[in-house]
């Protein structure tokens, strides 16, 4: 990361922890959880007749296999849930998730290094269509 190479790391005794903390880059543990929630946040909005709503809230009849049944996605939302510190009950966090500014706001409280705001969107500047110049 940065120009330090794992050679450097190593001699050095840098951590990738506090590389990440001085550059301000989050885990992936924490990358991969945000983008599952934010996938499961734009599901739940979906109709009931979507199919990715449908597979997320269907039930499977068949009977369980003997040992540790797979870990299925279900139960990697459920952690994922718990981590944020979300309830796990699917009509709990589907409701939180019908209003998408204050799902993606729960969603960045939850990063350690939350990215800065965007620019306002408005009229105005350079940019978007019309007038003279270049162009497609």
């Amino acid at each position: 990361m940065c120009g330090v190479r794992l050679w450097h790391q190593w001699q050095h005794g840098i951590r990738n922890r506090g590389l990440r903390r001085r550059l301000k880059i989050e885990s992936l543990d924490q990358l991969v959880a945000a983008r599952k929630l934010r996938w499961a946040g734009h599901v739940a909005r979906m109709g009931h007749e979507r199919l990715p709503r449908r597979f997320l809230t269907s039930w499977i009849r068949n009977p369980r296999p003997h040992g540790r049944p797979q870990f299925t996605y279900g139960h990697s939302l459920n952690k994922t849930l718990e981590w944020a510190g979300i309830s796990t009950d699917f009509a709990v966090w589907s409701e939180l998730a019908q209003d998408r500014r204050a799902w993606r706001a729960l969603i960045l409280a939850t990063a350690e290094y939350p990215p800065p705001p965007p620019p306002p969107r408005g009229g105005g500047g350079s940019g978007g269509g019309g007038g003279e110049g270049g162009g497609w």
